[in-house]
């Protein structure tokens, strides 16, 4: 009853890490694929402003928000089970006295502590929750900034189409030679990653005989477009992992509510029905599950 559905919570540990992945390949890029501009012509200047504010905007996901889901997510789990296996142990004393008693009926003093075991495992799931929706407001901000951003180089893909004849010929043709899938990138995890442009997309840039600066306006576009969709994979991977914190504290509630009305053998059954072993075995699962996920153990220093 209150353990995790193995399967479906290691799928949705799966795509968090791997849609947090995608986000840090695209920041990375971001950093490093779109070359530095030297001497920028006036045109030019609104745009490297624009370029540079993107770029501040990817260094806060690998600095900031990036390590920041690398430990929330898994460490939420990881920490959850430990106070889980805890409590489980505890529990398991309490019900052996209980079931040795006359009728197998609770003590006010049985029933207090296992009433504060369950409300502690509540309050963690509690706590859980409340730390998941912090990082999910830090996902938003960096998507909101970069939304801005995205926009911004839009217009001046647009600034450019408008001020030169040719403008618009010259930014479809470098978008029909960069396309959608214009970076390598080599993992080294959720947050750490090797990127670069492909070589096939380097030579045909140089080969179309575009304007330098333009080519880096058009490639910075590409790459914060391609940044900016992620967060329709990310926002919901981490509205998973808080749907596992809420769903949780609804059965715990429902258990603690259950044993309050409980009398006689009553309680010591519905303790019983919780399965605290298989319970805790699963949480362990999804523990380590996480933890190798993410590297993370979630040990304090």
């Amino acid at each position: 009853m209150l353990y995790p559905d193995i399967d479906t919570t290691q799928k949705q540990l799966q795509t968090a890490y791997d849609s947090t992945s995608a986000v840090t390949n695209y920041a990375q890029a971001t950093l490093t694929v779109v070359p530095k501009v030297h001497n920028p012509p006036s045109w030019f200047l609104s745009t490297v402003k624009d370029i540079q504010a993107a770029q501040e905007h990817a260094g806060g996901w690998m600095k900031n928000t990036c390590p920041a889901v690398s430990v929330t997510v898994p460490c939420s789990v990881i920490q959850f089970s430990r106070s889980f296996d805890a409590a489980v142990s505890k529990l398991l004393v309490l019900l052996q006295a209980i079931e040795s008693q006359t009728g197998q009926s609770p003590t006010g003093e049985q029933r207090q502590q296992v009433d504060e075991i369950f409300s502690g495992l509540l309050g963690g799931t509690q706590q859980q929750s409340q730390t998941v929706q912090f990082l999910q407001g830090q996902i938003s901000d960096f998507f909101r900034q970069l939304t801005a951003d995205h926009v911004a180089l839009s217009d001046d893909l647009s600034a450019v189409e408008a001020m030169f004849a040719e403008g618009r010929k010259w930014v479809q043709n470098l978008q029909a030679v960069i396309g959608e899938d214009f970076i390598n990138s080599q993992a080294m995890g959720p947050c750490h990653s090797i990127v670069e442009i492909k070589i096939e997309i380097t030579m045909a840039i140089q080969s179309s005989g575009a304007d330098t600066d333009l080519a880096i306006l058009v490639l910075a576009e590409a790459v914060l477009k391609n940044l900016a969709s992620n967060q329709a994979d990310v926002t919901p991977a981490i509205q998973n992992i808080l749907d596992l914190w809420a769903t949780l504290a609804i059965k715990i509630e429902s258990v603690i509510t259950d044993l309050r009305k409980a009398e006689g053998e009553d309680y010591a059954d519905i303790l019983k029905q919780i399965d605290l072993m298989v319970a805790r075995d699963q949480w362990k699962q999804a523990a380590d599950f996480a933890a190798g996920l993410f590297g993370n153990t979630c040990t304090p220093e």
